[in-house]
């Protein structure tokens, strides 16, 4: 009964789709200390490019941010704390785009005001030869800051703006963050269909499990799904430092 339905939807669905985070603690004198690093690479398959692929990064704490700013005008929307300099490359540093293993030339960027912030945005014109032809590879790589303070408990959540086919989420911790447990959700997930061959678990076995863990959804997602790591720390150093 579904598959008039659906069939359009995996035409236009991101596939294979592929999350990859690494967190880092900042280094000594770096200037906001109470801020992780989040070292994220992100790929995926899609049928159509369009003329032009855009990023953006939000400081804002207002939740009308990205209002203007549409899911499907943007393979990227973040969005830090409103404190934090958009345009300071140890706040939020986008590594290129690649399609097909080539680089795509960056564009110009841009900052415009937004509620309750600024917004830095970018652009990469996909060239014509490209655009001709459907089914391609699109990854890309970024750095971004997340709050921890004194926080004993953090959560690390990724959430899907379009629909998905056979996703894949993996966190990897700095052992820096001096981590008592780290477990994954699935539970904010919304499958199409039915959900069949689901892994949540610890990426390597113990004493390394509080290290890394992976989500394998090998199903269609719908928009709004969320997979969430959760990190519990054990202790709270004075200042948490990048292990070398």
């Amino acid at each position: 009964m579904l598959t008039p339905i659906r069939d359009p939807l995996y035409g236009s669905a991101l596939a294979a789709y592929r999350y990859d985070c690494h967190l880092l603690c900042p280094p000594a004198g770096d200037p906001e200390p109470d801020y992780l690093y989040q070292c994220i690479r992100i790929s995926y398959r899609v049928e159509e490019l369009p003329a032009v692929l855009r990023v953006v990064c939000a400081a804002s704490r207002d939740d009308r941010a990205l209002e203007g700013l549409e899911a499907e005008d943007y393979v990227l929307r973040w969005m830090v704390d409103d404190n934090l300099d958009v345009a300071d490359h140890r706040i939020f540093s986008f590594g290129g785009i690649r399609i097909d293993g080539v680089e795509i030339a960056a564009g110009n960027v841009e900052f415009q005001p937004i509620a309750g912030g600024r917004a830095r945005i970018e652009r990469f014109p996909v060239p014509r030869g490209l655009r001709g032809t459907v089914g391609h590879k699109l990854e890309f790589s970024f750095i971004a800051r997340k709050y921890i303070g004194n926080d004993r408990r953090i959560r690390i959540q990724a959430q899907l703006f379009r629909h998905v086919t056979d996703a894949e989420y993996r966190l990897t911790v700095d052992p820096a963050l001096r981590l008592s447990r780290l477990y994954v959700s699935a539970s904010e997930v919304s499958a199409l269909g039915v959900a069949q061959g689901a892994s949540v678990r610890a990426l390597y076995p113990e004493p390394f499990d509080r290290f890394a863990a992976i989500a394998q959804l090998p199903f269609p997602l719908q928009p709004g799904s969320t997979i969430a790591f959760q990190l519990d720390r054990d202790t709270i150093p004075a200042q948490a430092t990048a292990t070398p």
